[in-house]
């Protein structure tokens, strides 16, 4: 089953094509789309605050101006098929980080473009014992 959005909890809020606010919603998938401990219990990314998730935002932790001082993330949606995620961030999103050197990379390119599309992680990621290893070293 694909992930299909059950309840809003919370409505976002649009600027014309931009979206200022994302709306928070309860979704149903199936294993194959999302796995139950990771797609619930991930921290949330590019997110200040969220009840009950941890989140990860550069503006943690640098003082009380520092949600200023941090670029903001942008995403604009077209049209009902087409959106445009962090369109600040210049790069390939599938290129491996040639600073890593000879090391695997954390999240493949398509575990890469489901985290910037849902914020967190949905699945372990592939590469899990390259993370687990680079985290304790």
């Amino acid at each position: 089953m694909p992930v299909t959005v059950t309840e809003l909890v919370w409505p976002g809020l649009m600027l014309s094509q931009l979206v200022f606010s994302r709306a928070g919603v309860k979704v149903r998938a199936g294993i194959d789309h999302a796995e139950r401990g990771v797609a619930d219990r991930s921290p949330l990314y590019w997110t200040f605050l969220r009840r009950h998730r941890p989140p990860i935002d550069r503006s943690l932790g640098w003082g009380h101006n520092s949600q200023w001082a941090t670029d903001f993330r942008r995403d604009y949606r077209i049209s009902d098929t087409t959106c445009l995620l962090n369109v600040d961030v210049r790069g390939d999103i599938d290129a491996n980080d040639p600073a890593d050197g000879d090391l695997m990379p954390l999240l493949t390119g398509p575990e890469r473009r489901a985290l910037v599309r849902h914020r967190s992680l949905l699945r372990t990621p592939g590469n899990r014992a390259a993370l687990e290893k680079r985290n304790m070293g």
